[in-house]
């Protein structure tokens, strides 16, 4: 059978690990596969060959820019094959769009790669890139029945895949180079490591994060009063959080400390990962880090409403939670993400048929 070109496109950080695990699976099965990324998508794709298509990085939420990086990218495309987009941009459905318009034959697939029904602010956009798509890949296979999702049924195909091996293997990590990795971090801040807990607070990249959970979450800290010989809290950005810097700006003068390492070493420094809203909460629970989410209000994610993680709006809340976290359940939370050990067919039979 004539192998079918497969075009990955996305500017974010999370659907590019995904990405990456389609593209080496694809391209082992002799497919041709390419790859247009930007921002923190181009530098965790570039090794497998990805091409910026903005490499001026002008401001992809100009809406001027983004109908002209659309034409750029459909004009670089081939008459046929498929394209496969994230749904976590606007730019992603003004590519959809343009492709449908300028090449009519060019199968067009979009990515759901969130495991929740909904996220603040992911939502909204995806719903938009989602319209315009053929069809929707999601990651976790149980939404394709979801009824609170507007998506009609026929458009819905389930992959139901999850980095599981990326999860194991920081797993490992954890505990090979926790120690390693420990010495290297109070080397960096020169102080002496007496034992503390590195409580790592990941964030995230929307309006109601910046607006209402991470606010509350300095406010709980604050007022917890932690001791640093006991505690050092560690904030990891969002990697699409820096260059607006809204969290960043908010956090000075507070005691965090603001992370030196990639997101990954973070999680293999962390001895408890806080949290509001993020993909990566089935990642913690997969590595075997304590999760605790904390916010102004419970979001019922994945890990909160399957008893893997509790949520915290108080500062007793959190000081309870520090004393006896969630345990783990990894059967339960598979089930609830949908996972597919199939998941290379059900993308191959999808790019077919």
């Amino acid at each position: 059978m004539h192998p079918i070109l497969v075009y990955l496109i996305t500017c974010h950080a999370g659907p590019s690990t995904h990405f990456a695990a389609f593209a080496n699976d694809l391209r082992e099965k002799g497919y041709q596969v390419e790859i247009l990324a930007s921002g923190p998508g181009f530098k965790s794709l570039s090794p497998l060959g990805a091409t910026d298509f903005n490499p001026s990085h002008f401001d992809l939420g100009d809406l001027g820019i983004q109908e002209k990086i659309a034409i750029t990218v459909a004009g670089s495309l081939k008459p046929d094959g498929v394209l496969i987009t994230d749904v976590g941009h606007p730019l992603m459905g003004k590519i959809q769009e343009t492709v449908a318009r300028n090449l009519p034959n060019v199968k067009r697939l979009a990515y759901y790669d969130n495991p929740e029904p909904f996220v603040p602010g992911y939502s909204e956009t995806a719903e938009k890139v989602m319209k315009v798509a053929e069809k929707v890949l999601f990651l976790n296979a149980k939404l394709v029945k979801d009824p609170t999702l507007s998506l009609p049924q026929e458009k819905r195909i389930a992959i139901g895949y999850y980095p599981l091996e990326f999860s194991q293997k920081l797993k490992t990590a954890r505990i090979e180079k926790q120690t390693e990795i420990r010495k290297e971090f109070f080397e960096k801040l020169g102080m002496k490591d007496e034992g503390q807990k590195i409580l790592v607070y990941f964030g995230g990249n929307n309006d109601i994060y910046f607006s209402r959970a991470f606010p509350a979450f300095l406010k709980i800290v604050q007022e917890a009063k932690f001791k640093s010989e006991k505690y050092l809290i560690l904030f990891q950005q969002h990697p699409g959080a820096k260059e607006k810097n809204i969290d960043g700006n908010l956090m000075q003068n507070t005691s965090l400390v603001l992370s030196p390492f990639t997101t990954e070493k973070a999680q293999i420094l962390a001895d408890v990962a806080l949290y509001y809203q993020t993909s990566m909460g089935p990642q913690f629970a997969i590595a075997q880090i304590p999760a605790i989410q904390i916010g102004h209000e419970p979001y019922s994610d994945i890990l909160v409403r399957n008893g893997l993680a509790l949520s915290v709006t108080t500062k007793e809340g959190l000081e309870k939670a520090l004393k006896s976290p969630s345990k783990i359940d990894e059967k339960r939370l598979f089930e609830s993400l949908g996972v597919m050990r199939d998941w290379g067919q059900r993308l191959e039979a999808a790019l077919r048929n």
